[in-house]
């Protein structure tokens, strides 16, 4: 007995939808895109301007913060091994090879004032010159060295919290604590004033009240430590004129 043929399906043509790829500048009705290439562009120019012509590649990006201290506003991941020609820690590779370090500005303060978001990213730069030069600025702690605070003074940034002595009041911190000199902040605002407005974008997160204890606001430059009975719906009262960043406790 042969077998049984089973009857032919045809399966109905499909129709494909026609769609018209918008042209640059005009998106599909309804869709909204709030890029932050623009804040990326900010902060590679700004880059240029503070390393210079100095030997190091750098990929500037926006992470969340809670891959570090809550307080934190920017992190640069040289890898100490950099200039051992060790590559380690956390960095970006070409598809050819080539290593670039992560200089990070935290997503969540971005919604700081435009020049304290450029400040920051002036204070990770100076990181990079170090790292350029072959030295190491900063322990693994993160406590900043003094090399860190000759590296400033050559890139423009102060460094506060200092006694009569000159050495840092806070141990942890070190020399970490900076702020733009006179001279350098009326530069940046005259470079940079158009791109201020760019930097409005930030990413918002809102911080659980942890169990059984009081709001907990932490001084992002001094570590201190403010606590009140309730979330405050702006900012607590500041703190040696530094913003205060509040945590759960």
């Amino acid at each position: 007995m042969g077998k049984r043929r089973e009857p032919k399906i045809e399966a109905p043509p499909v129709e494909v939808p026609s769609v018209e790829v918008p042209s640059e500048g005009s998106p599909p009705p309804g869709l909204q895109i709030e890029s932050a290439q623009p804040v990326l562009d900010v902060l590679e120019r700004y880059a240029r301007w503070v390393i210079g012509d100095l030997p190091v590649t750098i990929t500037p990006v926006l992470l969340s913060r809670g891959q570090k201290r809550r307080h934190c506003t920017g992190w640069t991941w040289a890898g100490i091994g950099i200039t051992r020609g060790q590559p380690d820690g956390v960095q970006w590779e070409t598809r050819n090879g080539k290593i670039s370090m992560e200089v990070a500005l935290a997503a969540e303060m971005l919604n700081r004032p435009p020049l304290e978001i450029l400040q920051t990213m002036h204070h990770e730069c100076t990181h990079c010159v170090a790292i350029a030069r072959g030295e190491k600025d900063c322990a693994a702690s993160g406590r900043h060295n003094v090399k860190f605070a000759v590296n400033c003074a050559a890139t423009g940034l102060q460094v506060l919290g200092l006694d009569d002595a000159g050495k840092p009041v806070n141990k942890t911190a070190g020399y970490g604590q900076t702020a733009y000199r006179p001279e350098t902040e009326a530069k940046v605002g005259e470079l940079f004033q158009a791109d201020l407005e760019t930097l409005g974008l930030f990413r918002h997160v809102e911080i659980a009240k942890g169990r059984g204890g009081p709001w907990k606001y932490k001084c992002i430059h001094c570590d201190a430590i403010f606590r009140g009975s309730e979330r405050w719906s702006e900012d607590p009262p500041a703190h040696c004129d530094a913003r205060m960043i509040a945590t759960a406790s």
